[in-house]
This record gives structure tokens, sequence and C-alpha cells, in this order.
């Protein structure tokens, strides 16, 4: 028999030390790297690409968010001279008072609401009001009340306000209504 050297036989253990080591120092150089680069985009040092949903080149524009030549920060918001915003038009309803039926905890709901539209819709939507109310109250009236309580009662309600009151208005000139109040008594 052969005796074999204790030199010539690998030991597997070094090379994993070896290994281990390696990846566990890739690990960090990762996580630093991806910990700065949050940190950047967060504190805007670095520019998020449009496709990632961030802003587009700003120097086409002729903007800058560094700092100007007498030291001072130009703020890299965007001011409302900057893009074309239509201020919207609002229709306030008279406060609704709606009773619930003999059954209910509560004998009267109140709700006052406000119509979102465009601003050159104000007098049409004014116009139709007394159907607006009419659709309100006739919608109102047949919910229950144990409706109210459920979690997601309010976003049903009025999103099923907004249906009916955009069927009865000329199409598009309806974008939202606001609830003000909305008190069972």
């Amino acid at each position: 028999m052969s005796s074999v050297d204790a030199a010539d036989v690998p030991e597997g253990g070094e090379e994993k030390k070896k290994s281990s080591k390696i990846l566990l120092f890739a690990g960090i150089g990762a996580v630093l790297v991806g910990g700065g680069l949050f940190a950047g985009i967060y504190l805007g040092a670095v520019p998020v690409p449009a496709i990632l949903g961030g802003e587009t080149q700003k120097a086409e524009a002729g903007e800058s968010s560094d700092a100007g030549h007498d030291g001072s920060y130009k703020e890299s918001v965007s001011k409302p001279g900057d893009r074309d915003f239509v201020l919207p038009g609002f229709v306030e309803l008279e406060d609704l008072v709606i009773s619930l039926g003999a059954n209910a905890r509560a004998s009267h709901l109140l709700i006052a609401l406000t119509i979102e539209t465009d601003p050159d819709s104000v007098d049409t939507v004014t116009d139709v009001m007394p159907r607006v109310l009419d659709v309100l109250n006739t919608f109102l009236r047949a919910v229950d009340e144990r409706e109210f309580e459920q979690p997601h009662a309010m976003t049903r309600l009025r999103a099923q306000m907004l249906r009916r009151v955009q069927l009865v208005t000329p199409p598009g000139t309806v974008k939202d209504i606001l609830i003000r109040a909305f008190v069972l008594s």
C-alpha cells in the first residue's frame, strides 16, 4: 500500500472559509450600495429616471436643482405657474335631511355635499339641481342604516351617489362628489 502525504490532499475547509468571507463582504457591500442609493434618491442627490416615475430632464426645461452662484438653494418643487392646472368648479348642495324609518336606531341622516365640476360647467350643474337633489334623496332614502356601519360604507356611498349624479347631469360635467358632513341622529 502506498502512503499518501497529508500535503497532497486538498482540504475543503479552507476553501469554504475563503468563499464564505467573499460572500459576506459582497453582501455587506451590496447593502451599503443599496442604502447609499436609497439615501441619495430620498434626499434628491441622485435623479430618478423617468421610467421609474422620476421627473424628466430638468436641463431641457432650463431648471437646475443645484445651488445658485450665490450659494442660495433653488427649490425644485413646481410652482403654480409652471404647469397648466385648472382649478375645478364647485357647486354646494343644500344640506339634505333624510328620515331613516321607524326601525332604524337613528331617526335622521344629515348629509352635506359639494359637487366638483369643470369651471365652465358650474352653471349647467346648477340648472339641473332639482334633478340632482331628487336622485340623491331617492337613493339615500333607500339605503339601509346598517350599511353606514360597514368599514367601506362612505367610499361605496360616495361612488354610488357620484354615479347617480353623473346620470342626471350632462356627460363629463361632474368629476366628483365631496362629503362635507355626514351625521346620523
